[in-house]
This record gives structure tokens, sequence and C-alpha cells, in this order.
């Protein structure tokens, strides 16, 4: 129960006593302050909060009527040991709550605290509505109530209605008025005041959007519920009509949907016209290119061929200009559907740069490329939506330069089993964009200024594309630039890893284990990680120094000559951030490679540092994922080298496609038992080749699935485990995908690897007779 602070005037240590005694056996839940005068009362009131104030009615400074004075706002109980009547009177019209006579039986004591307690509620119950009256009287919305009729709630009375109701309805009738009266948006013409009198009667509310218009006035629209209340025997005796002016919403709402009209109208027109003009114009630049092909393969003059090449580059440019109308018709429907192929990324990028060659030496300007060798590795994703964007950038890139030349480079941001987050740069030497025309670069139909479309041509929507694409991908696109410095394009797209390794890396590695002899600088301020990188590059017999936060890293590096920095990015004192920053720019170091890793990575941030950092890795991450990237960026020297060679099995030889390792294990190496696997393997791979082409050309893909399968596990028992998620991939393809078309050219791989694997095993074999 609420506790109440109760103040009590009175000048009697008997009456006080009596008080005082009341609340402790009865335990009532009351705080009693006690002020004998008035004037002590004023000074408690002053610095105390008073839920219900008592007063003996003959003070020695004055009278009870002398404390209503004060003006307290809480509620005054007389205590009077006069029963004057006029007092009595005088006292309820002075806003006095009670009047309780002290008799000397003491009886008024046993209804003084109920008296205490109800007079508390009902004062918070007349403020409560004081403040409901105050809010309803003052409220945008219009507000009545109404007294129900039995049987047709349009025949009530409204007793109560708040100003703004009047105001809408210009309601000047008594305040027991009908509800219809000359309120005509509750007629019938707009009410079905039958089903709400059934509706009401139920206790349920009932809503209505009413338009109307008003004698000489503009259309006006509103919301309009009603909301029963009901008695104690859930009986509908009143109910509360509210009306919302909706009108200037509505106005908008209508306004709003013509506009989206017009708009979706003049989309489907523009895109129809796209579709049909695209796909006319596509079907006989086909038929050029094809037949340009097909000319090209028989014998020509110099001239002849000269020309056909004119054909031909003309002929694909407007193949891409179409094609370019094309995607941008599908983007503008949302048609676009991104397709997950496996690829060798770094190998595609280097094939879609190679086209190029040929325009650029027609222009006599230069077109190189930098391709990172951890970039040649198989990804999956859409390998055509990744030419389409590296097409348009170096064609753009191209066109605009008139000296100078080209450059397109690529590298591996981050990387681990599950993604790789690559970036690709596109600098020209070229013409250049403005600052005002970098605004627009990327919108449909926009090109840096009409001189350029003027000079150069084009349609404006390949960027557009271009940025489309990426956006689909997840990816980001950004543009620096300078007018008569040349361009700039960075893009930042993620690719699935897959779990199939390049057939060059996997086959004919070259293989390293160690970094013996280079020295390493790292900053890790979680311990547990710290002792994890520690282990690694003990392990890897680096020479280290790890430390705790970019600070101490900076001061060594000020110190020492380091061949790598491997930085985390969150810590204390100096983050990561501030740690890169400081190394390029303070100590002047742009030569050392900088490798983050971090648990937070985000394109964004990623972005923001990009130009001074080498690579990233994704904690958590795979110890050969840190040290294959480590390999990416320390430069090997002779001295290098020469400390590595002690008995290392690092240098350049070639891996075996196998390992026997687990055979041995298990047969404590029996050479008996080995070279048997080794037969056994042999046979099942003759088997496998002899009837693998038979089954592709029948395409009897179900029995190439369970090959696999069987094959999955013959490779894993050699050691072959590249050769073994192959097959897995096949078989999940297959059996579980259900998607065949790349199957062909997987099997081609598998046919390929199990034939390496089966001569170098032949090998094997014959060493050990």
């Amino acid at each position: 129960m609420e506790i109440l602070n109760v103040l009590y005037i009175e000048d009697d240590n008997v009456d006080q006593k009596a008080v005082q005694r009341l609340l402790k056996r009865e335990e009532l839940p009351i705080n009693l302050s006690i002020a004998a005068t008035v004037q002590e009362a004023e000074a408690l009131i002053a610095l105390h909060q008073f839920d219900v104030v008592l007063t003996d009615y003959l003070l020695p400074d004055g009278n009870a009527f002398d404390v209503i004075q004060l003006n307290y706002p809480a509620p005054i109980i007389f205590l009077t040991g006069e029963g004057d009547e006029e007092v009595a009177v005088k006292a309820m019209k002075s806003g006095c709550y009670d009047y309780l006579i002290k008799d000397r039986e003491l009886n008024y004591l046993k209804i003084l605290g109920i008296t205490i307690f109800h007079a508390h509620s009902a004062y918070k119950n007349e403020e409560r509505l004081k403040l409901l009256e105050y809010s309803i009287m003052n409220a945008h919305d219009t507000f009545a109530v109404a007294k129900t009729h039995p049987s047709n709630a349009a025949q009530s009375l409204i007793i109560y209605q708040n100003d703004t109701f009047k105001k809408l309805f210009h309601h000047t009738a008594a305040k027991e008025a009908p509800v219809l009266g000359d309120i005509c948006i509750l007629t019938a013409q707009y009410f079905d005041w039958k089903k709400t009198t059934e509706r009401l009667a139920e206790g349920k509310s009932v809503s209505k959007i009413i338009h109307y218009t008003p004698e000489e006035d503009a259309d006006k629209y509103v919301d309009v519920a009603l909301v029963p209340i009901l008695n104690n025997d859930s009986i509908c005796t009143h109910y509360v009509l509210i009306i919302r002016d909706i009108t200037d919403l509505k106005v908008q709402e209508l306004k709003l949907q013509k506009a989206e009209q017009i708009a979706s109208d003049a989309r489907k027109s523009e895109e129809h016209f796209l579709g049909v003009i695209s796909h006319e114009l596509r079907t006989p630049v086909n038929a050029i290119v094809g037949f340009t092909n097909m000319l090209w393969d028989t014998a020509l003059s110099q001239k002849q061929q000269g020309y056909l090449e004119a054909v031909k580059a003309s002929a694909n440019n407007l193949l891409a200009l179409v094609n370019d109308f094309l995607d941008l018709s599908k983007i503008e429907r949302g048609r676009i559907e991104l397709t997950k192929n496996t690829f060798n990324l770094g190998q595609h990028l280097q094939n879609c740069v190679q086209i190029f060659h040929l325009n650029a030496q027609e222009k006599n300007i230069g077109l190189e490329s930098t391709i990172a060798d951890n970039l040649h590795q198989m990804v999956v994703g859409d390998p055509v939506r990744l030419s389409q964007i590296l097409f348009n950038l170096v064609n753009n890139a191209i066109k605009f330069t008139e000296k100078g030349k080209v450059s397109v480079d690529a590298k591996m941001l981050i990387y681990d089993k599950e993604k790789m987050v690559i970036e690709m740069v596109v600098r020209d030497t070229g013409i250049g964009i403005s600052e005002e025309g970098l605004k627009n670069i990327f919108l449909k139909y926009e090109q840096a200024n009409a001189r350029i479309a003027a000079n150069y041509g084009g349609s404006g929507i390949g960027l557009y594309v271009v940025k489309k694409l990426i956006d689909l991908q997840g990816g980001m696109i950004d543009v620096r630039s300078k007018l008569g410095e040349g361009t700039e394009f960075r893009v930042v797209l993620t690719y699935q890893t897959a779990d199939i390794p390049a057939e060059q890396l996997s086959l004919k590695k070259k293989q390293i284990s160690s970094l013996k002899g280079f020295r390493v600088l790292a900053a890790e301020d979680d311990h547990l990680n710290r002792r994890i990188l520690i282990t690694l590059l003990d392990k890897w017999e680096a020479s280290a120094d790890v430390v705790e936060n970019g600070k101490k890293l900076v001061d060594l590096l000020a110190q020492k000559d380091y061949d790598i920095v491997l930085l985390d990015l969150q810590m204390p004192i100096m983050d990561g951030y501030e740690t890169v920053a400081h190394i390029r720019e303070k100590l002047k170091n742009d030569t050392i490679p900088i490798i983050i890793m971090t648990a937070f990575v985000t394109n964004d941030r990623i972005i923001s540092i990009r130009d001074k950092i080498n690579g990233c890795i994704q904690k958590p991450y795979e110890p050969a994922s840190l040290f294959e990237l480590i390999l990416n960026y320390v430069s090997f020297t002779p001295e290098n080298l020469h400390t590595m060679s002690n008995n290392q099995t690092l240098l350049l030889a070639e891996e075996k496609s196998y390992n026997l390792d687990y055979l041995r294990t298990i047969s404590k190496n029996n050479q008996e038992f080995i070279n048997e696997m080794i037969v056994i393997f042999i046979e099942q791979t003759d088997e496998l080749l002899a009837i693998l082409p038979l089954f592709l050309e029948e395409e009897n893909f179900k029995e190439i699935g369970k090959l696999a399968h069987k094959y999955a596990s013959t490779s894993r028992s050699i050691g072959n485990h590249n050769m073994s998620v192959l097959c897995r991939t096949i078989e999940k393809a297959i059996i579980v995908d259900q998607v065949t078309d790349a199957v062909p050219g997987l099997v081609e791989q598998l046919q390929e690897m199990a034939t390496i694997t089966k001569e170098e095993l032949r090998e094997e074999l014959s060493q050990s007779a």
C-alpha cells in the first residue's frame, strides 16, 4: 500500500499522542509530521510534500480557515471539539474535504484512517479529472460524449463537447443536443446507424473515414470513431465521439498517389522502349560479330585483316552498348540475376585486360596490369558481371586517354576459408573529371559535360550499369579525378572461396614452410590472441617482436628494421588506424608491408585505410591463410634463402599431388601394404578414366555422382585432398543441388588431376620396388 505523508496541526499534546498511538496500533502506512501553530505548518509545507493535512479548528495563532488560506494543494480535514454546524458548513464551502468532531470517547479516531485515505484518493481522482478535462477541451481532435439511445444511436444526446468540436461543425446548440442535429457528416448518407447501434451494443468501436463537402466550403476528409462506454452490467450507456480533420493529410496522399502513378507509367514506357529497341538491335549485331569471327579464320590479306579488325572492333563496341541498354532495362525492372560459377579469379582478370591491348596500341598509349599472385585461386561468383564491370572501366579509361597509360591493379584485401575480398583499381592519365562532374558520374544518361559527349560519344549509361551491378553484389565503387590529370576508379567485391584450388597452384606448386631469416613486428592487445601469434611465428622460425599496442610498435619500428608489420585494429593507447597513419606519415616508411588483423572488418573500414596497408585477414584466421598472406608481401633475398635452406623441404621443390603419411601411420610404415594400396588406387583410376567419358556422353550424371562419391574416399586415402574435395563438389552438384551445367568442366579437371596423380604414384611404386 502507498505510504502517505500527513501533516497534523494540533497544539494539544494529548490529541497529538492519541493520533500517534492510533497510527502505531493500526499500523497505518502514514508518515506523520506535527505542527503546533499555523506558522509552524507554513514552515513545514515550504520544506516537505504532504498528501493530506489534518488541522485542529482552534490554534494558538489562528484557526483552520487560516490553514485553508495557505492554498496548499492537498485535501484538508478539520478536527474540532466544537460541534458547530455553521462552522462545518463554512468549512465545506471553503474547500475542506471533511469535518470530524473530536468526541470525548475518541470515536473519531476509528474513522480517521479511512477518512485520510479516502481524502487522498478523491483528491487524486479530482486532479486526474481536471487534467483530463483540460486535455480534452484543448485537444486538436474534436471530442464529444453522447448518452446512448437504446434502439438508435443516431438519436443519442450529446451531453459534452469540446471547443474544437463546436468550431469544426459550427455547433451552437444547447449542452444536450441530438447527435444528428446539423452535423451533416453523421447523417444516414454517410453513416450506417443500424450497424453502428448493433456494434456499440456489443461493446465494439466503430470507425470510418468520411469525405463530404460543406456548404460554400472545400472538400473535407474526417476520421470518425465511436467508442462505447459500458457500465458494470456491460451495457453501453454512453459513447465517445472522436472526429479528426485529416483533410490536409488526405490531399497530400492523393497528390502523392497521382505523382507515383505518373512516374510508374513513365518507367513502364521507358522500360518497354529500351527492351524493344535493344532486342531489335542485338539480333543484327550478333550476326555481324558471328560472321566476322568466321571470316577471321579464312585466308585474308593484310589490308583485309585491317578492315576486318575495324569491323570487329566497331561491332564489339556496338554490342557492348546494346548490352548496356539491355542490362539497364533489366536493372530497372529488377530482373538482373547473378550466377554462381566457379572460376579462376586471377586468370579471369588477366584475360579481361588482355582484350584491350589492341585498343591501347591503336591509340599509342600504354596498358599495364598487376594482378596479385594470391588472386589466382578458384572462387564462386558471376564472372560475366565481373567482366562487364572491368570492360566498362577499362574501355572508358582508354577512350578518355590521349597520351600516357592506363593501369589495372588488383589485390586481395581479405582472405579466409569462406570469402575473398578483392580491390580493383583502374587508373588513367586522361582528361579527368571536374568536381561538379564527379557528383553525377554514376547517374543514368549523365556524362561529365556536353563537350565529352560531343568529342567522345557514348550513351552515359555504362557507369550507371557498373554501379548497379556492383551494388547487386554487395560491393562498392568510388572515383577520384582531377581535370587534365586523369581518373582513378576503385572497386571492392567479395567472392566466395571455392573448395577447389586452381590447377596450376594445386598440381605444380612451389612450397615454403618457414619464415626463418625474416623479421616480423606485430601488435595485438588481447593476451590469448597475442600468445597464439607468438606461437605461430615461433613455429615458422621468424625473428619476431609482438607488443600490446600501436604505441610500442611504432617505437620499436623507429629503432629497428623489420620485413613486415602485423597489426590489430582495436587496441588501447594507439589503435590500428592511428598506427598505420603514424608509420606512413610520421615515420615516412612507405616500403614496409602492413597486414591488418581484425575481427571487425567491413569494406568501408578497410577502404578508409586501404591506401596505406597491403593486406588484411579476418579473425579468427587459419594459420595457413596468415602464413600465405605474409609470403605474398615479404621479399626473398639471397640472405633469406640461405638462412632458410638448412634441412628444409621449403625451397623450390615441386609439391607432389599425393601424401602417403596416412597410409604410413595406419600400417606402421609397412611398405608392402602401402604398395598394395597404390596398386589399388592406380587400378581404380584406370577404371574411372575409362568410364567417365562414356557417362558424360550419355549425360548419365547419376552414375557420375556415384563414381565421384567412391573416388573421394580413394583420393583421401592416398593424401590427395584437392582431388577429394573436387569429387565431393561434383557429387554435391549432382545429388544435392541438382545443377549439372558445371559438371563436364569439373569432370575434365578430375580426369587431369587423376592422370597426374596416377603417373606420380607409378613412379613412387617403381622407386620402392
